[in-house]
């Protein structure tokens, strides 16, 4: 009997030891900044047994050490909100719907800080850097939620038999040589490069229009540069799996219409198009930057906007605000989504842009010939087939892709 009660008196003092724990994990209360979760203690107004409206989350353990002080809605963090961290850094944000969205302002205990924006907790596109007195000191870019600069410092150089023998990798290599040539499809760019050791690789990156959280910041490369480029591992294949993409040069290298075939071929030389057409299986690597060897890079806070740096290195333009007025090459318009396509040349200048916008009911839409006035932002890029492409029924592996800057409008003026 006495054994009987001992242990009936056992599993009152577990199940009293299980309730309490699971009341001690219960107090904890998530919160999730970017990507990672983590758990506090809240101490503010309640509604239901969950917070709602003014308190302080407070985390202290491994992972983390910070005070959180925000609103929240029936337990779920909306508007501002402040993070003190330990180490005297703090970062100040919005929440909605329990993720930071808007803009993010980031300091260090020295009194400097970061801005950027962040979407569903995903921060994106540009960082710019300020010191303690609030002066502009320098720009990055996000890819992947990651600083492009710490994945730069993150890169190793490949060593090329390893890699033939490897998957996809998360460790980003960092490789140097020559473009043999670039070729495009309807998103994407695809380099093939040379190394110093004439080992080949295909590096490719979206190019279009700006992507909003995996833009790779790459400029618009032509054969024979010679840059460091920056990606990832993607998987390794045969080279002919590029060879119906079309040839693509930027707007500023465009050859001329009437000698097309002929600067094609010289442009094209035969070991390149030997090399499109191989069964080799060489790396495939997807970018996320590249530096053109003796070019000073371009200075996103304070741009030149000359037009060849605009068409060379378009991404670090992206979102900066231009004005435009020029002639309507070619016009196109889909009804279906409402909007319009425009080709114009830049009024005293060869200059030439494709300028997007979205048009109502009632509104003018430009013709061939009229001038405009076009208000918006670069966009990063457009591609359409060269002028003798469209003015021939030409095989679409001997075609050419011409690489415009791309503007996003609201609207045009027609003067």
């Amino acid at each position: 009997m006495k054994k009987a009660f001992k242990f009936i008196y056992f599993l009152f003092f577990l199940l009293l030891f299980s309730e309490n724990a699971f009341a001690e994990d219960n107090d904890k209360i998530a919160v999730t900044i970017f990507s990672d979760t983590y758990y506090g203690t809240y101490e503010g107004n309640m509604e239901n047994g969950v917070p709602a409206g003014d308190g302080t989350l407070t985390c202290s353990d491994d992972s983390a050490d910070f005070t959180l002080t925000g609103t929240w809605e029936a337990g779920i963090l909306n508007g501002k909100a402040t993070i003190n961290y330990s180490d005297g850094s703090y970062l100040t944000a919005s929440f909605k719907d329990g993720l930071i969205s808007g803009r993010v302002k980031d300091c260090l205990a020295d009194g400097s800080y970061r801005v950027y924006s962040c979407t569903d907790g995903r921060p994106y596109k540009f960082i710019t850097y300020y010191d303690a007195s609030g002066n502009e000191t320098g720009v990055d870019a996000f890819y992947q939620m990651q600083p492009v600069s710490s994945l730069k410092d993150a890169c190793i150089e490949p060593e090329y038999g390893l890699m033939l023998n490897s998957f996809y990798s998360t460790t980003p290599y960092k490789i140097s040589g020559t473009v043999l040539g670039t070729f495009d499809d309807s998103t994407s760019t695809f380099v093939l490069l040379e190394d110093g050791d004439e080992h080949i690789y295909v590096l490719t990156y979206k190019n279009v229009a700006t992507d909003k959280y995996n833009q790779a910041i790459v400029p618009n490369l032509v054969t024979g540069d010679t840059i460091t480029a920056y990606g990832f591992l993607q998987k390794c294949d045969v080279l002919s799996s590029i060879s119906d993409y079309r040839r693509s040069v930027p707007v500023t290298s465009e050859p001329d219409s009437s000698a097309l075939p002929e600067s094609i071929l010289q442009s094209e030389e035969v070991k390149t198009e030997n090399l499109r057409s191989s069964n080799s299986t060489v790396p495939f690597l997807l970018l996320f930057a590249a530096d053109v060897r003796g070019e000073a890079a371009t200075d996103r806070l304070a741009p030149s906007y000359e037009y060849d740096d605009v068409a060379r290195n378009p991404y670090l333009y992206s979102d900066l605000s231009c004005s435009i007025t020029g002639e309507v090459t070619q016009a196109q318009i889909n009804y279906e989504n409402g909007t319009v396509s425009i080709r114009m040349e830049e009024s005293g200048t060869q200059n030439k842009y494709v300028v997007r916008y979205t048009f109502s009911d009632g509104d003018s839409i430009p013709a061939i010939g009229d001038t405009i006035v076009v208000d918006g932002a670069y966009a990063g890029n457009s591609k359409a087939l060269s002028e003798a492409d469209r003015d021939t029924s030409s095989d679409e592996t001997d075609s050419i892709y011409i690489i415009y800057p791309r503007i996003n409008s609201k609207s045009v003026r027609i003067l």
